[in-house]
């Protein structure tokens, strides 16, 4: 029997994951791990926080790990200007946890260990794995730190290690605070749309749907190497103004925006190529941003948690 551990399976992508992966691979024991117990698609359920060092305690009582997905991490860039020594915590501190607690499980195929776009900082072309990260926010710095601690792990744990770093997703259930809930929110409710900076800024756009195939495929390819790392890119590039203007499309209204000073830290330009991945999993998005907001809008339903 195949068990596999999902770190955060109670967060956006996590909820998508876990369902994707039960999907695919239906004989498979699912463990969930997160501080909320609400974790669909998941077989067995652990509530649980990974800076706490009770993590060694808890992995143990599980039994033999196959494969571990690494998703667990707090994720919001403002917040980490104010706070990074949550960050500190809940992503550095966290992933060095775990990765001392499966130490103890020898069975482990793969450990995929789920990174960010934003340790590239500004990416005035498509950025590829091999480039220097300029992480700009300490929620990107600590993103960087996880995957430094997880590939240290190959050596001196004997883990191995895979890692990939995730662009901007959408689908549904995502947080009500990110930007395409919010601008659907505004429009649904006929309500002014606060938009922050003058909307030049650009990003890489994925469903969360095909990020979750991405993930199947590199937890499971033989051709994936021991230490690679992945951007998961669509290559679907779109600036916040953009995207507005698709969301109006999509629903044939006009949005009223209000502007807003642009918020510290966020970057202006943000885009990946996708080539390794594709290459090496033969992974290709199948979902548009605008086919997506089309079906989201036609049938009325809420993007939002």
């Amino acid at each position: 029997m195949t068990t596999i551990l999902i770190t955060g399976a109670a967060g956006f992508v996590g909820r998508h994951f876990a369902k994707a992966l039960a999907r695919a691979v239906p004989e498979a024991v699912l463990v969930g791990l997160d501080r909320d117990f609400d974790m669909p698609g998941c077989h067995q359920r652990i509530v649980c926080d990974l800076a706490d060092t009770h993590v060694f305690q808890t992995l143990q009582a599980v039994g033999p790990i196959d494969y571990v997905v690494h998703l667990a991490a707090r994720s919001d860039v403002h917040f980490s200007l104010a706070r990074p020594d949550i960050y500190i915590r809940d992503n550095v501190l966290a992933t060095s946890n775990l990765i001392q607690a499966l130490g103890q499980h020898r069975s482990i195929k793969r450990f995929l260990s789920v990174s960010s776009c934003e340790v590239y900082g500004n990416t005035p072309r498509p950025a590829v794995e091999t480039d220097l990260p300029k992480p700009r926010t300490p929620y990107a710095a600590s993103k960087l730190a996880q995957e430094h601690i997880a590939l240290s792990a190959i050596d001196h744990q004997s883990i191995p290690t895979v890692v990939c770093r995730l662009f901007n997703n959408y689908g549904h259930g995502q947080q009500a605070n990110r930007l395409i809930p919010r601008i659907l929110q505004a429009i649904h409710r006929d309500e002014k749309f606060e938009l922050v900076g003058d909307g030049s800024q650009t990003r890489d756009w994925v469903s969360v749907q095909d990020t979750c195939d991405a993930l199947i495929r590199l937890l499971f390819e033989p051709k994936v190497q021991l230490g690679d790392i992945f951007n998961i890119s669509a290559e679907e590039v779109y600036s916040v103004l953009q995207v507005l203007e698709l969301c109006e499309a999509s629903s044939n209204r006009s949005l009223l925006t209000d502007r807003s000073n642009k918020d510290p830290g966020h970057l202006e330009k943000s885009s990946g190529n996708g080539e390794k991945l594709r290459s090496v999993t033969g992974w290709r998005p199948r979902e548009t941003l605008r086919a997506f907001l089309d079906s989201v809008v036609k049938s009325e339903e809420s993007v939002g948690d």
